[in-house]
């Protein structure tokens, strides 16, 4: 059997995503992603045997993956962001679309005049519906985010938004290629058959290297995180209360006079503990009175900090040590941070301060 530069990497493609999606399956890990590398797995075996006609008469099924990618990946946003997720049963409801376009394929009781009806419709629908709840999904996880933990998580949004937008390039790529290979060109769209298949191969190596190399640092936010959410249409013109002053009040001594700020991974809901106060009305206080959310204020108040050291003549402490102290639980993290504010790194703040 003579095999083409793209069925050699229909192969690669199989072997490299169908044993680390079995692998998650059995694990119970990241169970989305289990499932769109099984998936896929499965799509491109199937997509390189009815090319070298190894199934005889049997119907295409290959069309009904297309309503199983969506769902696995926002339920793995699901899984990455949010600590309290679990799969339930209900979750399989999510691919009841996909497994009625199965059996119709299979039973040839979808005819092919419906499939040419529906499928520009339902594939871009129900992909962009997918799109725009995963989407949603990430910029609430980033408002609860900047609203209630001093952690640092902008690897995990370049991570979520990096994944997205390969997502939406192979979908784009996929699109195109159908039209070509439908209306316009088929040459051109066998032409770009391998290097579709290789930015399958990228995304997927992609979701590899995060799941071996990077383990998660950020443990996601929990349901009572999205019960204190401020809602977008928080009343801004209402005035600030004496209730407000005085909870801002008890806040600042806490951070700043006891220094609550170096308390490693601190959240609004600690603070809110320590307080005796509900997290919510703290953090619309905050918010209100500082102009600032709860994790922009801790990180100026730990970089303040840690300005005042790097300043002081006397102290030769290590730079590592120091935003370890304040309360910041990496470097990366430290030194992003550090520049947004100063606008300089930390040696160069030393530097600057000590010579002056």
């Amino acid at each position: 059997m003579e095999l083409s530069l793209e069925h050699i990497l229909y192969l690669l493609l199989i072997a490299q995503s169908g044993s680390f999606g079995l692998i998650l399956l059995l694990q119970r890990r990241l169970l989305g992603i289990g499932v769109f590398l099984t998936a896929l797995a499965c799509h491109m075996t199937l997509n390189l045997l009815y090319e070298k006609h190894l199934l005889g008469d049997l119907p295409n099924i290959t069309l009904a993956f297309g309503l199983i990618y969506p769902p696995s990946i926002y339920l793995y946003f699901k899984e990455l962001l949010y600590r309290d997720f679990r799969w339930q049963p209900h979750h399989l409801l999510h691919f009841v679309l996909w497994l009625l376009m199965l059996l119709g394929l299979i039973t040839n009781s979808l005819k092919e005049a419906w499939l040419n009806a529906l499928q520009p419709v339902l594939m871009p629908s129900y992909i962009l519906l997918y799109l725009i709840v995963t989407i949603k999904l990430v910029w609430q996880f980033r408002a609860i985010v900047r609203e209630q933990y001093s952690e640092d998580v902008s690897n995990v949004l370049f991570w979520s938004i990096s994944i997205l937008a390969n997502y939406m390039i192979i979908l784009a790529f996929d699109l195109i290629r159908n039209a070509l290979l439908n209306f316009f060109s088929p040459e051109l769209a066998n032409w770009m058959g391998p290097i579709q298949v290789l930015l399958l191969m990228g995304i997927v190596n992609q979701m590899l290297y995060k799941i071996v190399t990077k383990p998660r640092v950020f443990a996601g936010v929990s349901e009572i995180d999205w019960q204190n959410q401020i809602p977008a249409t928080q009343e801004q013109q209402v005035p600030i209360t004496a209730e407000q002053m005085a909870l801002v009040e008890q806040f600042d001594r806490l951070i700043i006079e006891q220094k609550f700020y170096q308390r490693n991974k601190l959240t609004l809901a600690d603070v809110a503990a320590e307080l005796n106060v509900h997290a919510k009305p703290l953090s619309v206080a905050i918010n209100r009175i500082k102009q600032v959310s709860f994790s922009e204020y801790i990180n100026q108040q730990r970089i303040q900090a840690i300005c005042n050291q790097l300043s002081d003549p006397a102290n030769h402490e290590a730079i590592t040590t120091l935003f370890y102290e304040a309360g910041f639980n990496s470097k990366a993290s430290f030194n992003q941070m550090f520049r947004r504010i100063t606008q300089m790194s930390p040696s160069e703040y030393r530097k600057l301060h000590r010579s002056t």
